[in-house]
């Protein structure tokens, strides 16, 4: 099954549904606990304030997913927990791997030119666990903080990341492994060189 913005990139129409991606927002949990950028076409040019939460980041990520970055995989505490059971796949779920001793990798050809040539590791927390929810559509295997070194920091800093997005000041930006995905599964994107030079500086750290 194709994600409705791509089939109508291609087609011009939505498949199914009045739109392509749907969002639904909390306004006074947004208006509490998020800082909503008065100029976001400019992501240099305010503070956020310590304490808060980037909104543009949270929007963006889930953007992606709307665009694909998900899938039919179950989450369930069941026997089926990372199988098909409703038969249906998408193209992310075309493009990994998965077996219970390495758990699930994305192995878009762009993805891994982004990731050093290696198939990119996704979120597996394993079924029953608090942060199953989080399983096989983000990047990294577990994470609870943006400044754990121990996990690359292209899957730390991505905007797809799984480390929850911090509260300090700073935000999380669309990296070449976030676009080298949307490429892979079929957006017309260009991804340049220099572009992939960036992953191993501190670009992705943010003002």
């Amino acid at each position: 099954l194709e994600p409705s913005p791509l089939s109508k990139m291609r087609t011009s129409a939505s498949p199914t549904l009045p739109y392509d991606i749907l969002i639904l927002v909390n306004t006074a949990f947004v208006m509490n606990n998020y800082w909503i950028d008065p100029t976001p076409a400019n992501r240099n040019d305010n503070a956020i304030p310590v304490g808060m939460t980037d909104l543009v980041s949270i929007v963006s990520h889930e953007l992606e997913h709307g665009l694909g970055m998900e899938g039919w995989r179950s989450l369930a505490n069941d026997g089926t927990f990372s199988t098909f059971p409703l038969g249906y796949v998408n193209p992310f779920d075309t493009l990994t791997s998965y077996d219970t001793t390495n758990g699930p990798f994305f192995t878009g050809t762009g993805a891994k030119a982004a990731f050093s040539g290696n198939p990119v590791p996704l979120t597996y927390w394993l079924r029953g666990t608090p942060n199953v929810g989080s399983d096989f559509y983000h990047f990294g295997a577990t994470c609870l903080r943006r400044d754990d070194t121990t996990l690359d920091r292209r899957l730390r800093f991505a905007l797809m990341s799984d480390c929850p997005v911090p509260t300090n000041g700073t935000y999380n930006m669309i990296t070449p492994l976030d676009r080298a995905v949307l490429r892979d599964l079929g957006y017309p994107l260009k991804i340049f060189q220099s572009d992939l030079e960036l992953q191993n500086s501190e670009f992705y750290s943010g003002p």
